[in-house]
């Protein structure tokens, strides 16, 4: 191997990659870890200093191969991570290879994915490919089909995947598929004029019913998550974004011969809806306020045990947060970014202990100071800091995010 020619600086950049890959040897294949914490009243005071800018995700969308990771502590023993890798090489045209790498939460767990994709470039920007996740334990495997375009400031991603899809015939406890598991996801950005950029994700899990033998029970899940936004361009050094999403999760055990404490029946309904005004100085300062809602409303239903103890029953959550942020250069790469993030929090949930539920609420202000410190070179950007709580003055916790193009 020759080491002449070798760019150092561009190798720099993919030692985050080497780290996102890491991840995939954490995978045991179930489709998701329950994760050890849910929705309190800071959930997203937390979550706001770690979210990727309105910039950091058009970078992603315009790049072809690109890395993009973020994590901070929610808890002093965990961490919300979020991590995504694509890559898109073109080996012999017009056939191309495709990997994407994701490792994210929901409200219901911790994900990683990754898909391997076999492409066949016609008609200029537009393609079809061939995907699947292989994995060790094969009834867990996952095979579809995807039609993508990519074009100047646009692109379009259409995939239907069949999870699970050899499930029957693999598994090794008897379970067999009277629904089969159906996923399609859409991911698109399109320019609508010379200022104004249209966004949209939407992933859909369609009903599906897995019946068990060893223990009999059978499990249903749907869920339904759909995004769309719009990016102003007001003038050339400003923009405008809002953004509304959702979610509509259903998912049951329940047994058929013995009657088990282990059943139950979870829906969820979120609603969210963002909109930031960000300003761009010739300086390099960047300046952006904006405000975030979200209402979550979950029903946890225990049928053959209802004095489960410490399980959540019910959740009524509205996150009304207004924040700002200033960024200011320091020397040509390096920048400090500051701001403060107020959150008016109405939450509520009920938890049986025994008899008799516990009701626990809590309403008013929660705020944070986040301190960053980061470093940019054009696209590619890489930052930690820590956050003070303001509202009950203490340490609010670390956190990190990086994005590099390649």
């Amino acid at each position: 191997m020759s080491w002449k020619g070798i760019s150092w600086k561009r190798a720099a950049r993919y030692v985050p990659v080497l780290f996102g890959l890491m991840a995939i040897g954490w995978y045991r294949g179930e489709e998701y870890i329950q994760r050890d914490f849910n929705v309190d009243a800071e959930y997203y005071v937390d979550l706001q200093p770690i979210l990727p800018t309105i910039e950091d995700r058009q970078a992603w969308w315009r790049a072809t191969n690109a890395y993009f990771g973020s994590a901070g502590s929610y808890t002093r023993s965990d961490l919300f991570n979020k991590q995504q890798l694509k890559l898109d090489v073109p080996f012999s045209p017009p056939f191309g290879f495709r990997f994407d790498f994701v490792a994210d939460q929901d409200f219901d767990g911790i994900y990683h994915h990754y898909l391997l994709g076999l492409d066949y470039r016609f008609g200029g920007a537009w393609s079809v490919a061939l995907v699947g996740e292989p994995l060790a334990q094969k009834e867990y495997a996952d095979i579809g089909a995807a039609l993508r375009r990519r074009g100047d400031g646009s692109f379009f991603n259409l995939m239907l995947l069949l999870p699970d899809f050899s499930f029957d015939r693999k598994n090794s406890y008897k379970g067999t598929l009277e629904q089969k598991p159906v996923n399609l996801q859409l991911e698109a950005v399109q320019k609508l004029t010379d200022t104004l950029d249209f966004f949209t994700r939407v992933d859909i899990d369609f009903p599906l019913e897995i019946r068990y033998e060893y223990p009999q029970f059978v499990f249903d899940y749907e869920s339904r998550k759909p995004s769309a936004g719009l990016i102003w361009r007001v003038k050339p050094e400003d923009l405008l974004w809002c953004e509304v999403g959702g979610e509509y999760t259903d998912k049951e055990r329940r047994s058929f011969s013995r009657i088990s404490a282990r059943d139950f029946h979870t829906i969820r309904r979120v609603h969210e809806a963002r909109a930031e005004y960000v300003r761009h100085a010739k300086t390099r300062h960047r300046r952006a306020l904006g405000f975030n809602y979200v209402h979550i409303e979950e029903d946890n239903d225990y049928p053959n045990d209802p004095d489960q103890i410490g399980l959540l029953e019910d959740l009524t959550h509205r996150s009304r947060m207004l924040y700002g942020t200033l960024r200011a250069p320091v020397g040509r790469q390096f920048y400090f970014e500051t701001g403060l993030v107020l959150d008016y929090v109405s939450h509520g949930e009920t938890r049986p202990w025994g008899r008799d539920p516990v009701d626990s609420s809590k309403n008013g202000i929660q705020g944070k100071v986040p301190l960053t410190v980061g470093w940019q070179l054009g696209p590619h950007r890489v930052s930690a800091g820590i956050s003070v709580q303001v509202d009950a003055p203490a340490f609010g916790g670390g956190y990190a995010s990086g994005l590099v193009v390649f």
